[in-house]
């Protein structure tokens, strides 16, 4: 919440925005979609009113907020589509585009971090699934150490993204302990494969490579 001071320094308008996760474009039927603007607490214009006050417009769409009017001076046209233009409702348009381009960095934040999380998951998952196909056992020896270097690989991309410093610091402390624990579990599972017996010590040599091909 906070005011809008007029060229005399009298209140022009109040606002107040929710901030919120900044997930995505807030759907239209919430009926809270957009920064309003409101004058004698009646709505003017629609939604989309102020979007070109936004670096990008469709973060107006993310955004929920209202610009309360109580300089008399600032007066709806006839249609109530949108204000009477002078230069006290410039004044306040000025000082929305601060708000606005506050509103869009903390989308594309949170946009970033659920990107970051997102890749982090797939590192996991691409790190666990090559380790476990490794403790089959039935891999060549050659593609064994190219899913271990995979594996490995994975790792290290969990653990690049775990140490960003771009990050808040409760979000690394979380990713750390999850990347410990992937860690961990990889290193057992392609541990355990030196210890598996051959499971194909009986089989002719010219059938080995033909198993051993397949399952790769």
């Amino acid at each position: 919440y906070q005011t809008i001071e007029g060229p005399e320094g009298d209140p022009a308008a109040l606002v107040w925005i929710l901030h919120h996760g900044y997930t995505g474009a807030l759907p239209r039927a919430a009926l809270v979609k957009g920064l309003r603007q409101r004058a004698g607490n009646v709505q003017v214009g629609d939604a989309d009113l102020l979007e070109e006050q936004f670096p990008e417009p469709r973060f107006n769409a993310w955004s929920i907020g209202e610009i309360h009017m109580v300089d008399r001076r600032i007066i709806p046209n006839g249609r109530r589509d949108h204000f009477e233009q002078n230069t006290h409702y410039d004044n306040i348009c000025n000082s929305i585009a601060p708000l606005a381009r506050d509103i869009a960095r903390r989308c594309r934040h949170s946009s970033m971090l659920r990107k970051w999380m997102r890749d982090f998951d797939i590192h996991r998952d691409a790190a666990l699934e090559k380790a476990r196909s490794v403790g089959t056992g039935a891999m060549s020896a050659t593609n064994r150490q190219a899913h271990a270097k995979s594996a490995a690989k994975s790792l290290t991309g969990m653990w690049k993204i775990a140490n960003s410093e771009k990050l808040p610091g409760e979000v690394t402390t979380g990713l750390k302990s999850r990347a410990k624990l992937t860690e961990a579990k990889v290193r057992r599972l392609l541990g355990e494969t030196e210890k598996l017996p051959d499971p194909f010590e009986a089989v002719k040599p010219e059938v080995r490579t033909a198993y051993e091909r397949i399952l790769s």
